[in-house]
């Protein structure tokens, strides 16, 4: 999966655009166009896939994941659950390996995140573009 063929607002997230020809030259897409999980339907299923990492945390972070989501293209809960399937070995993995954590470190939300870090390469140059970290060989 690359890289939207046009650039999109990422409005609270971080960086104004994302894709190539960015700018304010209007082409780009507002992030209130881009379709978005709806949080009830993003908070029921994070419940039910991550039942002992969610926490008040993971309801605070719900807005801006499902931001992060819709700006590379998770729209739909069977599209984040395709992606999200087998990579709890991963997870576990990657928290095994920092110093600083261990297994269920991640919430909810963080695990979505470094879940998707770990398996997808569009993702975490979006969201962790300076962090090396999540690439293989840590994932096998």
């Amino acid at each position: 999966m690359g890289l939207p063929a046009k650039p999109i607002t990422r409005g609270e997230c971080g960086a104004d655009r994302i894709g190539e020809g960015g700018g304010e030259g209007g082409h780009g897409h507002r992030l209130e166009d881009v379709l978005e999980i709806p949080l009830d339907e993003l908070r029921s299923y994070l419940r039910s896939r991550y039942p002992d990492r969610w926490n008040d945390v993971s309801e605070e972070g719900l807005p801006e994941l499902a931001e992060e989501l819709s700006v590379v293209g998770y729209n739909s809960i069977a599209r984040l659950d395709e992606k999200l399937r087998g990579t709890d070995v991963h997870l576990l993995d990657y928290e095994d390996s920092l110093d600083y954590a261990h297994r269920g470190y991640f919430g909810a939300v963080g695990a979505v995140r470094t879940s998707l870090a770990l398996v997808d390469e569009t993702y975490r140059e979006f969201k962790y573009p300076d962090d090396d970290s999540y690439e293989p060989p840590v994932v096998g």
